[in-house]
């Protein structure tokens, strides 16, 4: 399953940069891909459910299926017609405008290739959440929560990151994303295939009585801390998304930093990652036997409170701690850019006289200044992901084991809803606003600096998101508290009355 979330994540990456590539040639707007994320998103909400539902009886025949659609839909890239950027776009001179909105003859051919991998992929994806995770607790139910919260991992970083690792040297060499996405995906299929069908005989075991869509549903919900579960895990993916989708913004804004990246990896990016995927697999095993023998839905509770707690914690961290002296930008007076005198003669990324290698770069002068500060930022970056991660991880494995195992695919369904719908659909508006808002160089349909306030304004958006979930949480446990005192008391009192009678 982790290779499948992986592969299926870096294609709907790699889709999305060939779809800004046409909106770079010209071929789309700019707003696009922001309204293809709220249209998928519309879309994963109401299928979602559908789909864990469907597949309830049949996971493995559903994720071998799936693998081999997706693997052989990456191979329809062989047949995307190219693209060409125009050379004359840039920043260093005054036309920093986007190419002319037109289309060529083969931008429909190219642009429904696009989006039916884009679709396919994310049923792929859903279908590996609903019935993948549901496919390896019965195969080994002790090792949930360090299955769920890798999994969600996995996905996780692969959203924030994926776009960075999938840098131009891959880009330009398409047929490397083909076949390791294809090759990756059949891969899995393979393994699928090959293992046993243990989990067929398990299955058998549920509870076979009232399986349909509606009742799954309403049982679900009838559950108090089930639904308020799933909005406190979706505000939280909202935050993190919302923070990590807008981060190159964030670290113009604050830093005046811009990341080229020339290689594929970059070390310091993967000991990160990695750090994440183990506080996590670490967190996982103390939730297993022998050191944990049942699942305590209070200490799950508490444990989620905390890691609401701590990344609250870091957005106010980031806010505060890593300021630096950035100095200003010229041609910059307030909130409107005029090109400044010295700067006129220069071309766009070549034959500029101005520079002292006679090329135009994005960024500043010297970044020097800000080198410590955002070097902080990384960290409080990293730990940022690792509380919402293990959060994440508490919550998946605190309603998986609290639902009635018939439900549990229709539950992972619901789940992917009440996520898609606050990260894609809400919280995705309310940080395209706070961009908006605080742009105050914006030409060519696209911004090029934001105001100092920026990066506070997406801290705070995301703390408060964050914030309400925490909220969410520990009303759940007090409730659950004071219910667990006033049923000791009830029997403590009956205990009573059959003493003296």
């Amino acid at each position: 399953m982790f290779g499948i979330i992986i592969t299926v994540t870096m294609g709907e990456v790699t889709a999305y940069r060939l779809l800004k590539q046409n909106i770079k040639a010209g071929d789309m707007p700019h707003y696009v891909t922001d309204l293809l994320i709220l249209l998928l998103a519309l879309l994963e909400a109401l299928v979602s459910p559908v789909i864990g539902w469907l597949g309830s009886s049949r996971q493995r025949g559903m994720l071998m299926v799936a693998c081999l659609v997706s693997g052989a839909s990456s191979l329809l890239w062989f047949a995307l017609p190219t693209v060409t950027v125009p050379e004359s776009i840039g920043f260093c001179n005054g036309n920093n405008t986007l190419p002319e909105f037109k289309q060529t003859v083969n931008t429909p051919i190219r642009i429904s290739i696009i989006l039916y991998t884009f679709l396919v992929f994310g049923v792929t994806r859903i279908i590996a959440f609903c019935h993948g995770i549901t496919y390896m607790d019965n195969r080994a139910p002790s090792r949930l929560s360090m299955h769920y919260g890798v999994l969600t991992s996995i996905r996780l970083l692969g959203l924030a990151v994926g776009y960075n690792i999938m840098t131009t040297i891959v880009e330009t060499n398409l047929t490397i994303q083909i076949i390791l996405i294809a090759v990756g995906i059949m891969v899995n299929a393979l393994q699928i295939y090959l293992n046993t069908t243990k989990t067929a005989e398990m299955e058998q075991k549920s509870i076979e009585d009232d399986l349909s869509f509606s009742s799954s549903v309403y049982r679900v919900f009838s559950n108090t801390l089930i639904t308020t579960q799933m909005v406190a895990m979706g505000l939280i993916a909202a935050a993190v998304w919302g923070f990590a989708y807008h981060q190159t913004d964030f670290l113009k804004a604050k830093f005046y930093i811009h990341l080229e990246r020339n290689n594929l990896f970059n070390n310091a990016e993967l000991l990160r990652n990695h750090a994440v995927i183990l506080a996590v697999a670490y967190k996982g095993l103390t939730f297993t036997p022998p050191i944990m023998p049942s699942i305590v839905r209070m200490d799950l509770l508490t444990h989620a409170a905390k890691m609401c707690f701590f990344s609250l914690l870091m957005y106010v961290l980031i806010s505060l701690s890593t300021s630096c002296d950035t100095g200003s930008v010229a041609g910059l007076q307030g909130n409107r850019y005029t090109q400044p005198q010295c700067s006129q003669p220069c071309g766009v990324y070549a034959n500029c006289s101005c520079a002292s290698f006679r090329r135009a770069t994005k960024g500043a002068c010297s970044g020097n200044s800000c080198e410590g500060a955002y070097q902080m930022h990384q960290m409080l970056y990293t730990l940022l992901f690792t509380f919402a991660a293990l959060c994440f991880q508490a919550q998946g494995t605190l309603v998986l084991r609290i639902v009635e195992p018939r439900d549990k695919s229709v539950l992972l369904g619901l789940t992917g809803a009440f996520i898609a719908l606050f990260t894609f659909v809400f919280g995705h508006l309310i940080f395209i606003g706070i961009s908006g808002t605080n742009c105050i160089w914006w030409q060519g349909g696209r911004c090029h600096l934001h105001s100092k306030q920026h990066p506070y304004s997406m801290a705070i958006a995301s703390g408060s998101m964050v914030l309400f979930a925490f909220i969410i949480t520990l009303t759940s446990v007090v409730c659950i508290k004071l219910a667990d005192r006033r049923r000791a008391k009830n029997t403590e009192i009956e205990l009573v009355v059959e003493s003296q009678t």
